[in-house]
């Protein structure tokens, strides 16, 4: 079932961003009809909230990654879909609950990312690939609580700020873009 929703869901990304380079994501989900979760040790879905409240990003610092993303992690069985599997990530590590975004389709990612994560040994965790389902909502509140065994900290950081992480770097443009379009319509 995870399977097929996220065939469709990047079908669906792609009749929307159709310049979008997702094709390594295609082929991933050809290759792997079975297994798209963690389980995978070649890669895995993942989900991913980008958190806009109209001015400004919600980011975690992620004590595995000792950085700054968006709410997110690894999609798993029990989902319904690769969209609730964001929405309950960003729950679980932030504790706001999130509507989608009035900017753009909810069930839709906003933007896919695919990138390596690295060895880890002391894990017994091999190199692998995360291909990172983005959604765009709006938070229901500003309440943040962060999950102290996965975040460090949350900022709110505005549009201008200068996004080094591969998924924003693509990401925030596209909600510029999206948010001028509406302002000049």
């Amino acid at each position: 079932m995870l399977h097929a929703d996220a065939t469709t869901a990047l079908a669906e990304y792609r009749r929307i961003f159709p310049g979008e380079a997702v094709d390594s994501v295609k082929d991933f989900l050809a290759r792997n009809p079975d297994d798209i979760l963690r389980s995978n040790p070649a890669g895995h879905v993942t989900a991913s909230g980008l958190v806009f409240d109209g001015n400004a990003l919600l980011l975690i610092f992620h004590k595995k990654s000792a950085r700054f993303l968006q709410p997110g992690g690894h999609v798993e069985s029990g989902d319904a879909s690769i969209y609730d599997a964001a929405r309950r990530e960003v729950l679980e590590e932030t504790g706001l609950g999130v509507a989608p975004s009035p900017l753009f389709p909810g069930c839709v990612p906003f933007n896919i990312d695919a990138h390596i994560i690295r060895a880890r040994p002391d894990r017994d965790q091999c190199e692998h690939w995360h291909y990172d389902f983005q959604y765009l909502f709006e938070p229901l509140g500003r309440d943040v609580r962060i999950d102290e065994s996965e975040v460090d900290a949350f900022r709110w950081v505005p549009l201008d700020y200068p996004f080094a992480t591969s998924g924003l770097i693509n990401a925030v443009p596209k909600l510029q873009e999206l948010l001028s379009k509406r302002t000049h319509s």
